[in-house]
């Protein structure tokens, strides 16, 4: 028993948790919404997704160590048919980088 409770904790905090938001164009109702979730719902890893409709976004947890972001944008694409890709951080430029252009 203490074998047990040892290997459990011991891959609790071996596996990371991660949260990464995916970009599907082409959505337009819930029926788009439950289709993405049903997608990713069949891949092992993942955790939660809920999906923005008006911003085109899914924001899916998942389990780095089990599945990737590739394996998710691919599962994505071939079975919603969605153009679907991971956004880019939009990164905030300082006063002094405006400025001069840094």
């Amino acid at each position: 028993m203490k074998f047990l409770l040892l290997i459990t904790a011991t891959s609790f905090l071996i596996s990371a948790t991660q949260e990464q938001s995916f970009k599907i164009d082409g959505m337009t109702c819930g029926g788009c919404a439950k289709k993405v979730v049903n997608a990713v719902a069949s891949l092992d890893g993942v955790n939660k997704c809920d999906v923005n409709v008006d911003k085109g976004l899914a924001y899916i947890s998942f389990e780095d160590d089990m599945v990737s972001e590739k394996i998710i944008l691919e599962t994505l694409t071939n079975k919603t048919n969605y153009s679907c890709s991971i956004p880019e951080k939009k990164v905030k430029k300082g006063f002094f980088q405006r400025l001069f252009g840094i």
